[in-house]
C-alpha cells in the first residue's frame, strides 16, 4: 500500500488544472482553504448545462481570489486531498469531494448622465467563501462522489 509522502506534490495557487475558464465579468470571488488538505475548486454556472466558469488550487492554509467572474447561479465542486498527480488530475491521498449550496453572482450596470455626458458603472459582486466549517457560519455544503466532481 502506498504512504502519503512527508513532500507530497502541490500546484501553485490560482493553477488551472482543467482549463483556464471564462473570464467575462466584473465579479470577484475569494476562497479560503482552512482545511488540513488542498483543493481544487470548480466554480460552476448553473444552466440547462452546467458550466464549468473557473477552477483553481488552493493550497492548505491559504486564499485565492478569482477576478472576472461573470453572473450567473453558481454552485462549487471541491476536491479535497494530498499529493497532487497531474497525469490523472487528482490527489492521491486522503480525497474527499463536496459541492456547495446554491448562490448568486449579480452585475448591474447603472448608466448616469454627467456634465461630460454619461457615465457608466458597474455594480458587482464581492463574495468571500470558506472551504472550511466556520461556526455560525451561513453556506452550507454537501459531501459528493468523485463521478459527481468529475462532470
Amino acid at each position: 500500500m502506498p504512504v502519503e509522502p512527508v513532500n507530497p506534490k502541490r500546484l501553485p495557487n490560482g493553477s488551472s488544472a482543467f482549463g483556464p475558464g471564462i473570464r467575462s465579468g466584473h465579479s470577484i470571488l475569494i476562497v479560503d482553504n482552512g482545511t488540513e488538505t488542498d483543493a481544487i475548486v470548480k466554480v460552476i454556472r448553473l444552466r440547462d448545462r452546467d458550466e464549468q466558469v473557473r477552477n483553481f488550487y488552493v493550497q492548505q492554509g491559504s486564499k485565492w481570489t478569482a477576478n472576472k467572474i461573470p453572473s450567473g447561479r453558481y454552485v462549487l465542486r471541491v476536491a479535497f486531498g494530498r499529493d497532487w498527480n497531474s497525469k490523472a488530475h487528482k490527489f492521491n491521498f486522503r480525497r474527499s469531494f463536496s459541492e456547495s449550496e446554491n448562490f448568486d453572482i449579480s452585475e448591474t450596470t447603472l448608466v448616469t448622465q454627467n456634465d461630460d455626458g454619461q457615465l457608466t458603472e458597474t455594480k458587482s459582486t464581492k463574495m468571500s467563501i470558506t472551504l472550511h466549517k466556520v461556526l455560525m457560519g451561513n453556506f452550507k455544503s454537501h459531501e459528493i462522489n468523485e463521478e459527481d466532481f468529475d462532470r
